[in-house]
């Protein structure tokens, strides 16, 4: 902390504790004619320090620079790859099915045709329907678009309670992104109190 003075300002007069020497602002200082005219005498016959240097650059970027003719060294070359050979396109197969290191046997496409079918979502409209289209966490009222399912015991590892209307649960999108990550956000400035109880039912 640098010293707080307890002083008349030089400009406008007001008194004031602050770490100014001789006024109370910037605005203040900037105005007073006095320390102008001092700063202008101090400055008076030096030479500017970027006199001459319009437009300079560095030793080696101006070299670069001589050398390429005076053309920036990208011209010409938008959109060029420059090993095409390497790079993974969308849907390439180098990536895609078997060669993904994230492969785990096509699950994703039976996931996903699981949840269209017509079972998966008369249960899933029987949970809204139970619990009363209310989030059980937050109580909130909810509508299309902000509203889950959530499996009580996971989607993944119980296969048998998929379609058990007593294993679902309505939840907002955000309480449901708390259940599925506890470290995100959303519990950081939670209070416990609030949502610890209602997570502990759910998880």
């Amino acid at each position: 902390m640098g010293k707080i003075y307890k002083q008349i300002c030089k400009e406008c007069g007001t008194y004031y504790e602050g770490r100014g020497m001789y006024f109370c602002s910037v605005k203040c200082s900037g105005k007073n004619e006095d320390r102008i005219r001092k700063h202008a005498e101090a400055i008076r016959g030096r030479p500017s320090w970027n006199k001459g240097l319009k437009g300079w650059k560095s030793n080696d970027a101006l070299k670069q620079w001589c050398l390429n003719g005076g053309k920036p060294w990208n011209k010409g070359l938008k959109g060029i790859h420059f090993s095409p050979d390497t790079e993974f396109k969308k849907n390439d197969p180098r990536i895609t099915g078997k060669n993904n290191p994230n492969w785990k046997g096509g699950v994703s496409e039976e996931n996903r045709k699981l949840r269209k079918r017509k079972e998966y979502i008369e249960w899933r409209n029987a949970v809204y329907a139970r619990d009363g289209w209310a989030c059980k966490i937050c109580k909130k009222k909810l509508q299309a678009g902000n509203i889950v399912a959530h499996h009580i015991k996971s989607f993944s590892n119980h296969k048998d309670k998929r379609l058990d209307v007593d294993n679902g649960v309505t939840l907002c999108r955000s309480c449901h992104a708390l259940i599925h990550n506890p470290k995100n956000k959303f519990i950081k400035d939670a209070n416990e109190s609030y949502f610890g109880q209602s997570v502990a039912n759910f998880n």
